[in-house]
């Protein structure tokens, strides 16, 4: 396939899945709003940005680094995989231990602490979801990457509304 094909196809399918990522966001967003009201879907965004912060830190401009450097000597990634993996690893551990110590010293409600410390741990599935996306990403299969996001977006979103049909909440 010629670099122009797989350019314009890579395009393609990153403008589909973009839109598809932002329809299955937009469907969840609705449900929450309206199961949740007012409070509980301001302490849903509250912990998600709060989170957001944090989630800087399991990258620290490694993804990019390791689609460039992959890119460029292809001999290499297993090793650059492997030890790529093990920095992931150490940030994301990082950043869930100081998302917890920190919004416990900020001392919020026991509630809202709570579903930080629970959700946190999306953290570690973020990251490596992330990690996974950029093998495929180095090596310009992008239809791959589209489909790890997407099956991570479905899988939590379909997670949210089962907790949402089912009436229930992460505390109870």
């Amino acid at each position: 396939m010629s670099t122009v094909r797989r350019v314009a196809r890579n395009t393609g399918i990153i403008i589909v899945g973009d839109i598809v990522f932002r329809l299955i966001s937009l469907v969840v967003t609705i449900y929450l709003a309206r199961y949740l009201g007012t409070a509980g879907f301001g302490k849903y965004n509250f912990v998600f940005a709060y989170l957001a912060f944090f989630n800087i830190l399991t990258d620290l401009g490694l993804q990019t680094i390791l689609v460039r450097e992959m890119s460029r000597d292809p001999s290499i990634t297993p090793k650059l995989i492997g030890n790529a993996y093990i920095i992931r690893l150490i940030l994301t551990v990082t950043a869930i231990i100081s998302s917890i110590v920190v919004i416990t010293l900020m001392s919020y409600p026991v509630d809202t602490t709570t579903y930080v410390y629970i959700a946190s741990l999306t953290l570690l599935f973020i990251s490596f979801s992330d990690f996974y996306r950029t093998i495929f990403e180095a090596n310009l299969r992008m239809e791959y990457s589209i489909i790890a996001k997407l099956a991570f977006k479905g899988l939590s979103a379909g997670l949210i509304l089962w907790i949402v049909f089912a009436k229930g909440t992460l505390l109870h």
